[in-house]
């Protein structure tokens, strides 16, 4: 009776989301992305895939719940694609690694431009590995970062490792833009860059299951845990160490929507 009680209610919330600006990016060609399933070394989600981008033409993009978005994508710099079987990769992680975006860095290296996004803080991870060759290094950076420029590359080791696959950025933008680079201006070298992740770090309350949206998963997560008493549990989330009525209400209030 309770748990009827309680999907009703929640039914009648579905639909309360809020416009995602969280994307996953990859580049290579039509039908290489990897599932949604895949959250490389960040959120799983839709990816959006392009293979070639002609230079300062924009294209619309999709968040990682699949829904349309007024935010953008163009490049400058790169000007091919490069695509090789990596023997050590497999499944989700060679649809990523196995083909990137490059640029010869004369002059310019490759730059990803988001525009139209909402102002705030954001993580940006950068993949940035040349397609089978183990020993090539990349420069990736982010405008406006505290964290530099950074050498990035080498082996697949059977997961995704920070400075070697990819790197983490945060930024703070206030004018709608992101802008994030691979490789040394003039520097006469290829560079390569497999794909990006771009999340807006918000709170999501209601999220017991941090996928940022709010759903059933998030309600079952509390119920199976309703009554419980102890630290670290993912339903408790007012931080009162009980997974009480409390936490329902805050599902409930925030059911359907999309943090992201």
């Amino acid at each position: 009776m309770q748990r009827s009680m309680i999907t009703g209610l929640a039914g009648l919330l579905l639909g309360a989301g809020a416009m995602g600006q969280t994307f996953n990016v990859e580049f290579g060609a039509p039908g290489s992305a990897p599932p949604a399933t895949y959250g490389a070394a960040g959120l799983p989600g839709v990816w959006n895939t392009y293979e070639t981008m002609p230079l300062g033409q924009r294209f619309l993009l999709v968040d990682i719940h699949g829904q349309s978005n007024i935010a953008m994508i163009y490049n400058i710099g790169g000007t091919g694609t490069i695509a090789a079987d990596d023997p050590a990769t497999s499944g989700a992680d060679e649809a990523l690694l196995d083909d990137a975006m490059t640029s010869l860095n004369n002059p310019l290296d490759t730059c990803i431009f988001f525009e139209n996004l909402i102002n705030g803080d954001y993580e940006i991870l950068m993949y940035a590995v040349t397609p089978n060759q183990p020993g090539a290094q990349n420069r990736v950076s982010v405008d406006f970062s505290p964290t530099g420029p950074t050498w990035i590359g080498g082996p697949w080791t059977g997961q995704h490792v920070l400075g070697v696959t990819y790197q983490r950025f945060t930024v703070t933008t206030t004018n709608g833009r992101l802008g994030m680079h691979s490789g040394l201006p003039s520097g006469n070298v290829l560079s390569s860059l497999n794909g990006l992740q771009i999340r807006r770090i918000i709170d999501c309350p209601g999220d017991a299951t941090s996928d940022y949206r709010v759903d059933f998963g998030d309600l079952n997560e509390v119920l199976s845990q309703y009554g419980q008493t102890g630290a670290g549990l993912s339903g408790d989330l007012n931080d009162d160490d009980t997974v009480d009525f409390a936490d329902l209400n805050e599902v409930l209030g925030s059911y359907g929507g999309l943090c992201s």
